[in-house]
């Protein structure tokens, strides 16, 4: 019984996704230190979606903005390869 549990963890493993990093643009409102709202654009590299949002907030706070709310998340995606013409 033991050994029919590890190959079915390791066969849904398998299945799972690897951790490719993806690259998100997300727009939205932030608010500035002197109270005032600001439109607020970042471009950042996360696994999802949920996990970009998180670090355009981070990054946001860096800069001094805070209270930032996401209005548009926009997966970028690039060509696996290019085409010579």
């Amino acid at each position: 019984m033991e050994a029919s549990m590890v190959d079915t963890v390791s066969r849904s493993l398998s299945r799972k996704k690897t951790g490719r990093k993806k690259s998100f643009f997300i727009s939205g409102y932030a608010v500035t230190v002197r109270g005032y709202t600001r439109n607020a654009q970042v471009t950042v590299i996360a696994d999802n979606r949920q996990q970009a949002i998180i670090c355009a907030v981070a990054k946001l706070n860096q800069e001094g903005l805070t209270h930032f709310k996401a209005l548009k998340v926009l997966e970028i995606t690039t060509p696996l390869f290019s085409i010579p013409r």
